[in-house]
């Protein structure tokens, strides 16, 4: 059992006990992990309120071998996410990023480039930006980072039919399949 360091955003929090969490982190070293946080939910904690959803810190934690709970055993706010007090978009689009974060990445993979992907879409929600691209440029981040961004022949195609069907509501998939593989041969799509 060793003790690790790393910056982190705190995508879940759910109470433990009276005065504990249960921590789920995405850590630009480690990846995903869960630790326990004891003590978490008194009012003087180890943890100086940092452990708030979607708040980026500094946390220091054991690393246990097996499939338990790591241990936090400190964390040290570097920037709160403040959207909530101008914009509920702003907020919601945070959770969404939080959720995606949960839902894509596997325990204990490390992601460098998706977690300043996430730290900088969050940053930029928190500065109130237009929430669509900022969502959208965070969502193909995501994807090609781990390895689920689809090939750009089948994106073409589904602009193209989405294209088709607004013009002619009958156009169907094959159609729009063939007109996306002409319209790459001749240079146009």
């Amino acid at each position: 059992m060793s003790s690790e360091k790393s910056l982190a955003i705190v995508i879940r929090l759910t109470e433990f006990s009276e005065t504990s969490v249960i921590a789920t982190l995405f850590t630009e070293d480690f990846g995903k992990i869960s630790a326990l946080a004891k003590g978490a939910r008194r009012p003087k904690g180890p943890f100086e309120a940092a452990l708030d959803l979607l708040a980026v810190c500094r946390i220091v934690f054991i690393h246990k071998s097996s499939d338990t709970l790591d241990l936090l055993t400190e964390a040290k706010l570097e920037r709160r996410f403040r959207a909530a007090t101008r914009d509920l978009s702003c907020l919601y689009a945070g959770y969404y990023v939080a959720e995606l974060l949960k839902d894509l990445t596997d325990d204990g993979d490390p992601h460098p480039k998706l977690f300043q992907a996430a730290k900088q879409t969050l940053m930029e929600l928190d500065d109130a930006a237009d929430v669509a691209p900022t969502i959208l440029r965070f969502e193909m981040q995501a994807l090609r980072e781990l390895g689920m961004c689809p090939p750009w022949t089948v994106v073409s195609a589904v602009a193209t039919w989405y294209r088709l069907s607004r013009e002619c509501p009958l156009a169907s998939w094959r159609e729009a399949c063939c007109a996306g593989r002409a319209g790459r041969a001749s240079g146009k799509l």
